[in-house]
């Protein structure tokens, strides 16, 4: 069987021993229905480093730095407010993120509650 290439971000920190992901479950979806049945040992095809333009090393720094995102799209800002050195290069961290659905916003609410204690 071929394998299904997707661009995913990852939502836990580069130092992180763990990667996480955020996304939904799409019904007959090629890649996120398989998703679902991975099991410990199962192989998963990787990229060996994030790459991109919100990663951290990326980043400028700056006085502010805005992350807007919706749904999924917050996956990135995750891992940027996870990772002390983001806090090393701005003063100010402003997120703003909005779903279609109040149940989409689990993951956010549960970010900034990790965030604030």
């Amino acid at each position: 069987e071929k394998p299904v290439y997707r661009a995913y971000s990852v939502a836990s920190p580069a130092w992180d021993e763990e990667l996480e992901f955020f996304s939904i479950k799409v019904p007959d979806g090629p890649l996120t229905s398989e998703l679902q049945k991975i099991q410990v040992g199962d192989t998963v095809i990787m990229r060996q480093k994030s790459t991109g333009t919100l990663v951290v090393d990326a980043l400028t720094p700056a006085k502010r730095l805005f992350m807007i995102s919706t749904g999924t799209g917050i996956a990135p800002f995750a891992s940027l407010l996870r990772d002390p050195d983001t806090y090393e290069k701005f003063d100010q961290l402003i997120l703003t993120h909005t779903c279609r659905d109040n149940a989409e916003l689990i993951y956010g609410q549960e970010l900034v509650a990790a965030l604030e204690s």
